[in-house]
């Protein structure tokens, strides 16, 4: 997995909806995303709602975030695969945090996607489980306790 830099949003106090940039979902499923408050305030945030819409709409659900200074971390849609592996993060603002802007409090959160890539279809072979010309070594009941040997 590698992380890759979304994109930044900056609250106005008309925000309703700040779509932060496009990302892609493994077809594992999930996203697990990383966030951060770029801007430098007194106090600490509301929450704000955070989702990945797809082909599908809100296909991975959605997932409160609080700006903080420090990188935080949260999972979208744990163990589920959208329709479509492409879309966009979108980061909607609460009331309280919006009030904060209105008295003059800039808001901005900065967002990073795990980037997963995606297993082979082979992946479950290895080395140790092919015979030296690429056939698969199958598993052979030995004895009466239970014990395996891998046998052609």
């Amino acid at each position: 997995m590698t992380w890759v830099r979304v994109g930044e949003v900056e609250i106005t106090p008309w925000t309703a909806e700040a779509v932060v940039g496009p990302v892609e979902v493994s077809s594992a499923g999930g996203l697990e995303v990383r966030h951060r408050q770029t801007t430098a305030t007194p106090f600490r945030w509301g929450f704000g709602l955070l989702s990945f819409r797809g082909a599908q709409g809100l296909e991975l659900g959605t997932v409160k975030v609080w700006p903080r200074p420090e990188l935080s971390a949260c999972v979208l849609g744990a163990g589920l695969s959208p329709d479509s592996n492409s879309g966009v993060l979108v980061f909607e603002p609460r009331s309280y945090g919006l009030a904060w802007v209105r008295a003059g409090f800039p808001l901005s959160v900065e967002f990073f996607a795990s980037v997963a890539l995606d297993l082979p279809a082979d992946r479950f072979e290895a080395p140790g489980f092919v015979t030296s010309g690429g056939g698969i070594l199958g598993l052979v009941r030995s004895g009466n306790f239970g014990r395996l040997l891998f046998g052609p």
